[in-house]
């Protein structure tokens, strides 16, 4: 008002702002704040707002005390301040519902509708790798997954091994199986028939009956075999081989009488391991039926030959050689009789033969080629002295044998050590060829 004194209403009257309201002054209506000359401003008064129709500017920073403040600063930026018993700050609709709300004295912000972000991250004070959110009743927290999955942060998630429990898979019909099928993919396989196994072929597995190729070596025992269940006519020939066979499988009771032919036996089928003992009757062994090329070598031991089960019509001529008989199966019982004193010995052909009884007082003496019955030799005894040791020989027996006895001639070549001493009595003849070697002293008495 200062600016105004000593001037004329003529010269001053624009300057002054009034609401045009036919003199009533400032009520409840907003309305423009003109100049003295009329022109609108873009302010707006009433007892009850303020409006403007164009930006309202704000230079001041707000304080702590503000009941409710609008202000900036360069660092901050706009700045709302208020004070509200509940809510610092309410941002509402158009339909004056609270949007945004700062509950008093917090820094928390309440957000009553939905959160859109255009944008792909959401940043939070807590941001741990492989965290996801999680609610715990109350409030989302950024939680690590652990347990029996894992979550990267590329948003792959792994299960961990042995965590698909039975009860977390999904129903399987009785008598399904779970399998691989051509795409790579589980697949449940319908259920067999009765009494089919389950079978591959390499690639993919179904159900149906077992094949000879089909049956794992040794896995046909007795226990497995009905008594009388192989006839001849329900097997191929050279069907059975030693490998189909388990050890002690095949049982007397298993097989029908005369059902082992000889087709039926591949060459070398029957091993020793594959027959129980005393499974081999007489009875199961059809005439003629047990060929040499039948047998496998060492098959026949004596624990398994039955007492009697071998008869001259189930051997074919010539059958039994030496290659069939295993080590150690003769024994004494089965030999041949021997008559009383005498012995066996190999004979100048090669053969064992029996050695006739010696007479009485007689040993068996050697030639370094054949044995025989012959007497005894006499021989003396007695002893030497001079040895650190004592007497070395007999010093009891053969004492009143005086002389030494030697023969005339010496037909086997010799040599004296120099540390030893060597006597004989003459004349002596050496032989042609024949020669004695004295590296010590030689004297001749």
């Amino acid at each position: 008002m200062a600016a105004l004194t000593g001037k004329k209403p003529k010269d001053t009257y624009k300057d002054l702002l009034q609401v045009s309201n036919s003199n009533a002054g400032i009520d409840g209506t907003l309305r423009f704040v003109s100049d003295g000359e009329g022109t609108d401003s873009t302010l707006k008064l009433s007892t009850t707002a303020i409006s403007t129709t164009s930006k309202v500017v704000v230079g001041g920073d707000t304080a702590a005390g503000d009941d409710a403040a609008i202000g900036f600063t360069a660092a901050e930026g706009l700045i709302l301040t208020g004070q509200g018993s509940t809510n610092d700050i309410t941002i509402k609709n158009d339909a004056d519902a609270a949007v945004i709300s700062v509950p008093t004295g917090t820094t928390n912000v309440t957000l009553a509708g939905d959160l859109t972000i255009s944008g792909d991250d959401l940043t939070m004070g807590t941001n741990t790798s492989g965290a996801a959110l999680i609610a715990d009743g109350t409030n989302f927290n950024p939680v690590v997954i652990s347990g029996d999955a894992a979550i990267a942060t590329n948003g792959a998630l792994t299960i961990a091994n042995d965590a698909v429990t039975l009860a977390k898979m999904a129903g399987l019909a009785r008598g399904k199986l779970i399998y691989g099928d051509s795409s790579g993919d589980p697949a449940a396989l319908a259920v067999g028939s009765a009494n089919n196994v389950l079978k591959t072929d390499g690639t993919d597995v179904s159900w149906g009956t077992v094949a000879t190729a089909g049956i794992a070596d040794d896995a046909i025992t007795s226990a497995k075999i009905a008594d009388d269940a192989v006839v001849t006519a329900a097997i191929a020939d050279d069907a059975i081989t030693s490998a189909l066979i388990a050890d002690d499988a095949v049982g007397s009771a298993a097989i029908a009488d005369d059902a082992i032919t000889a087709a039926l036996i591949a060459d070398d089928a029957v091993g020793s391991a594959a027959i129980a003992d005393d499974a081999i009757t007489s009875a199961l062994i059809a005439d003629d039926a047990v060929v040499t090329a039948a047998i496998a070598d060492d098959a026949i031991t004596s624990a398994l030959i039955a007492d009697d089960a071998v008869v001259s019509a189930a051997i074919a001529d010539n059958a039994v050689t030496t290659a069939l008989i295993n080590d150690d199966a003769v024994t004494l019982a089965k030999m041949a009789g021997l008559a009383r004193g005498k012995i066996i010995y190999g004979d100048s052909s090669g053969n064992p033969a029996a050695l006739a009884v010696g007479s009485a007082n007689y040993v068996l003496k050697s030639d370094g080629t054949d044995v025989a019955w012959a007497a005894a030799s006499a021989g003396g005894a007695g002893y030497f002295l001079g040895n650190s040791s004592g007497a070395t020989g007999d010093t009891t027996n053969g004492l009143t044998d005086i002389f030494r006895v030697n023969n005339a001639a010496l037909a086997t070549s010799c040599t004296i050590a120099a540390s030893t001493n060597a006597s004989a009595t003459g004349p002596l003849t050496v032989n042609s060829g024949v020669t004695v070697t004295v590296t010590g002293t030689l004297v001749i008495i």
